[in-house]
């Protein structure tokens, strides 16, 4: 066994435990036989599950206003879903992961402070109220209604439970500050632009050159982070910085003197600093993106924000904006789940899940938004959270039709948050966003942005499997 104890305190400690095992197979085929005996080990990790592993999670399934949220035959989720309340559902929603509902009728901060009512709503059924889950037709785990409005069956193709655990939000993030203070890149004040990328720079000349595949022999790769902020409480001055760090982690800030430009480590308490990968705002973050695209309207002219070692945690106690792309260098995934004329669903291409590049946008007492002047056709990689509020798209129902926004990751908030407007009769959108959602399914492995939240809940985040070799007889 190794790890630390896991005691409150250290919620973010995880254990792993070993246990051995032994294979036997044997066949035999008229006077032969054969002996195959195997040896090895599984190895679980035990730990706090990171809010990152959901494709969706709400802590109450409306708006911020109330307003109903259903799922409807536009929704494909191809990741685990849960909401601390209850979920509405119209016609043929289709579901990927687990789906998971606590079925609480009042979700207080911490626990449950009303009635635990395991159910769910389907359009124009029970006259809109609750569906018990003992009261499901034909089944809970299949449930099946057709009336005026058509058949709402929801397809849960990694099964339901109408009476999961209650899961709150995190109370604040101290967690974070404290680490962006001790190993990361920590402002008091708001930070005004927030820029992540990716570049690659020539050893001898210290220029920057395009990042070719391979790299030519002498080029590094850099993941850089540029920021300006507030110099104080009221922003009537302002102040920047130029940071980066390679596959070490070893950070380095730009410093001019003389008119000469130099890389100088970062030193805290005499050592130098070694990034932890968390970026942390007392107040708000303006505006967060990688490098602007050098065709407006092709996304794919956007340069990676996060290289392919880079992992990243933004975190504010305020609203965090976001103003363009947030792509990996090495996306673990490719397209998204996509309805077939036949009704099918084909899931997204995963097969990338060793890539190591990941990101996390943690909002404690504001919101996510993406930004209305953000380009369209957004591509965002990671994981967006807003403890507090919503993670949705600033003006949602008053910008113009703005195509999608392209997820690979998830989101958590504590409302649902609005993308956009579409007709119900065509299926377009009418105003802000779609959404073309696709679940990083690294995040079920034990993957997770640096000290990203966690739940209060333990389980198994990770399984191993060794083999130790093995032993055959032929006789």
């Amino acid at each position: 066994m190794e790890g630390n104890p896991r005691v409150v305190a250290s919620s973010g400690v995880s254990q792993t435990y070993a246990l051995p095992f032994v294979m036997v197979a044997q066949a035999t085929m008229g006077t032969y036989r054969r002996n195959v005996v195997l040896h090895g080990e599984y190895r679980f990790t035990v730990g706090r599950a990171s809010f990152s592993r959901w494709a969706l999670f709400t802590h109450i399934h409306t708006l911020p206003g109330g307003t109903d949220v259903w799922f409807t035959d536009r929704t494909l989720f191809d990741g685990p879903v849960h909401t601390n309340s209850h979920f509405r559902f119209y016609r043929r929603p289709w579901f990927g992961g687990e789906v998971t509902s606590a079925g609480c009728t009042n979700p207080g901060d911490s626990a449950c402070s009303g009635q635990t009512r395991p159910g769910a709503y389907f359009y124009g059924v029970n006259r809109n109220g609750l569906v018990q889950a003992s009261n499901m037709q034909p089944s809970a785990n299949a449930p099946s209604y057709t009336n005026a409005y058509g058949t709402h069956a929801p397809e849960f193709t990694a099964g339901v439970d109408w009476g999961s655990a209650f899961i709150p939000l995190p109370a604040s993030n101290q967690a974070q500050k404290t680490v962006a203070q001790t190993a990361g890149l920590y402002f008091q004040t708001t930070i005004q632009n927030l820029t992540l990328e990716r570049k690659c720079v020539d050893s001898l000349t210290n220029l920057e050159v395009p990042c070719t595949i391979p790299l030519p022999t002498g080029v590094t790769k850099f993941q850089y982070i540029s920021v300006s902020y507030c110099a104080n409480n009221n922003c009537s001055q302002t102040a920047s910085g130029t940071y980066r760090y390679g596959a070490d982690g070893k950070l380095y800030r730009r410093v001019v003197q003389n008119n000469t430009a130099s890389w100088q480590p970062v030193q805290r308490n005499g050592s130098d600093v070694y990034f932890n990968g968390v970026i942390f705002s007392d107040r708000a973050i303006q505006s967060l993106s990688g490098p602007p695209r050098t065709n407006p309207n092709n996304p794919n002219t956007a340069s990676p924000a996060l290289a392919e070692f880079a992992q990243i945690t933004v975190a504010a106690s305020s609203t965090i904006r976001i103003t363009g792309d947030l792509k990996y260098e090495n996306p673990p995934c490719t397209g998204t789940p996509t309805r077939n004329p036949n009704g099918t669903v084909s899931p997204a291409t995963c097969d990338n899940l060793s890539a190591q590049n990941v990101l996390g946008v943690y909002s404690q007492d504001g919101d996510v938004l993406i930004s209305q002047n953000a380009p369209r056709n957004l591509h965002l990689h990671g994981s967006f959270m807003s403890a507090k509020g919503v993670v949705q798209v600033e003006n949602y129902n008053s910008i113009p039709e703005k195509g999608s926004v392209y997820l690979i990751g998830g989101i958590i908030e504590k409302y649902y948050g609005a993308f956009g407007t579409f007709n119900p009769q065509t299926g377009q959108n009418n105003t802000g966003y779609g959404r073309a959602f696709t679940y990083d399914r690294r995040f079920l492995q034990g993957l997770a942005p640096p000290y990203f939240p966690t739940t209060g809940l333990d389980q198994v985040i990770n399984v191993v499997a060794f083999s130790y070799g093995q032993r055959e007889q032929v006789y």
